[in-house]
């Protein structure tokens, strides 16, 4: 019967349903309560480093009425049919360049990865058939430190796969599922991860394999490098490998969600397989931009990926010496007539590819359709059709369990389900100032006490210089207001506005 449990916890711990389930992370934490703060929740972890722990818990009745507790409500979730799920026989592939599920899997950079999580757990909720594809960044991101002297520094992760809720996908023959891409001069082989959300599935391409030479095995090391060509193959082996992936899959996909202009080439490739099986090149172009759906988030320059047109030729030549794409059709596809100097840029190629375009807030939608107008040179800018669909939360994930507990005793347990609707936040006047206005306060200490946890960490390491204790956060007091700058550092973020 332990046995019978303990698969059902490794279950529970590699589907990131558990992340926004209070019940699952009680369970998780009643392991060991240290360990899993230590670890920052992380429940494979938790596997591996409290064995002993969850041996001594599997022999103890009540731990085993919990396990199966949580088991029950998790596979009631997953075979509970949604409002969409009968009504779309074709699920939709969602590509993005970063996905923010967790921080135990450290794939994302900022708020588009953090956005696409979100996505990704809501079509998970509403039971809405989708395919998510990504990469495998064995380093992640960069992770950003202050230095004694006050700069910033920038630190490689190095992450440990088996410490991650990815699995690899296996073919036929036992062997680790892989893809490979055509558009090199070598093929480049990407093996395939498999991450569980809820009802959802993404998948994650990983070129570090023994196939690839050195250089390409790097190309799915790290998330945004700086090196242009690097960026430009990932951009690639994304758009095409994971285009592969859904085919060697047999997924009939019924339509495309380009996330920002990363994963962009997935419509080229598209565009190809059409061509090769006897569309004609009108009809393609007309098909793929009928069933694809392009998100636009940045309108800065500096965020944009563009490449000189030799560098596009050198990676993409054959196209059009092996697949007969025709080579003027496919470089006006992301570049600008009146400024075809200023390179390849597959925000364009995107959008070109796309028949619906949106923005991401109302504001931004109008910086968009201003930044965009001269694809459309004969509309008023106010026509461009660039739509904006405001960035959401997924509420069950961000919200404190505290603030939840609290609005379930004034809301009802059920409110969590049915939080977009507007009859519902009616009812928050019934909450007395002073109730709310405490788990506010509390909130804020327990922020403030992570900070100066920190603090001393870093001071019990010896890497602190003493001029910086103040500024690194060692006065913070809750009974004042406190403002920071919750961004990622980089240049174009503007940080000295």
């Amino acid at each position: 019967m332990s046995i019978l449990h303990l698969e059902k916890l490794k279950e529970l711990a590699y589907n990131l349903w558990w992340s926004w389930h209070p019940e699952a992370k009680d369970l998780f934490r009643r392991i060991d309560p240290i360990i899993w703060s230590e670890i920052r929740e992380n429940p494979i972890k938790l596997l591996l480093c409290a064995s002993d722990r969850i041996a001594e818990l599997l022999k103890n009745p009540d731990f085993l009425c919990k396990v199966e507790y949580v088991y029950r409500i998790y596979r009631h979730y997953l075979e509970t049919p949604g409002p969409f799920y009968a009504r779309l026989k074709r699920p939709i592939a969602f590509f993005s360049a970063e996905y923010g599920l967790h921080h135990s899997l450290y794939i994302y950079a900022g708020g588009l990865g953090l956005l696409a999580g979100d996505i990704l757990k809501e079509a998970s909720d509403l039971n809405l058939p989708l395919v998510g594809i990504g990469f495998m960044y064995p380093q992640g991101y960069i992770r950003q430190r202050i230095r004694a002297d006050g700069t910033q520094e920038e630190l490689s992760n190095h992450i440990h796969k088996e410490e991650m809720p990815v699995q690899k996908i296996y073919d036929e023959k036992g062997d680790w599922l892989k893809v490979w891409c055509y558009c090199f001069d070598e093929p480049i082989f990407a093996g395939v991860w498999k991450v569980e959300v809820g009802r959802v599935r993404v998948y994650l391409l990983d070129t570090d394999g023994e196939e690839n030479s050195t250089r390409h095995r790097r190309i799915s090391y790290q998330l945004y490098t700086s090196d242009p060509e690097m960026r430009l193959k990932q951009q690639i082996v994304l758009g095409f490998g994971g285009y592969a992936l859904l085919e060697r899959l047999g997924m009939n996909i019924g339509g495309f969600h380009v996330n920002e202009d990363y994963p962009a080439f997935v419509l080229v490739a598209r565009l190809v397989r059409l061509v090769q099986q006897g569309f004609s090149l009108e009809e393609a172009v007309r098909y793929v931009r009928h069933t694809s759906l392009f998100t636009t988030h940045t309108p800065l320059r500096a965020a944009i990926n563009t490449y000189p047109l030799e560098m596009i030729e050198k990676q993409f030549h054959f196209l059009w010496e092996k697949r007969k794409l025709d080579r003027e059709f496919f470089l006006s596809l992301g570049t600008n007539p009146e400024h075809p100097e200023e390179g390849y840029n597959t925000t364009i190629l995107g959008i070109r590819l796309s028949k619906y375009i949106n923005a991401v807030s109302r504001r931004h939608q109008e910086v968009a359709r201003k930044q965009w107008h001269f694809m459309w040179p004969d509309l008023e800018e106010e026509e461009v059709p660039i739509d904006y669909v405001t960035n959401g939360a997924h509420l069950p994930t961000w919200i404190d369990e505290d603030l939840r507990t609290l609005l379930n005793d004034y809301l009802g347990e059920d409110w969590i389900h049915v939080h977009d609707c507007e009859d519902l936040w009616q009812m928050i006047d019934r909450i007395p100032d002073e109730v709310l206005w405490k788990v506010h306060k509390d909130n804020k200490w327990e922020l403030i006490h992570l900070i100066k946890d920190r603090l001393r960490a870093r001071w019990r390491e010896g890497n602190l210089d003493p001029g910086l204790v103040v500024a690194q956060g060692a006065l913070l007091d809750p009974d004042y207001l406190t403002l920071g700058f919750a961004r990622r550092m980089t240049g174009y973020k503007r940080a000295t506005l």
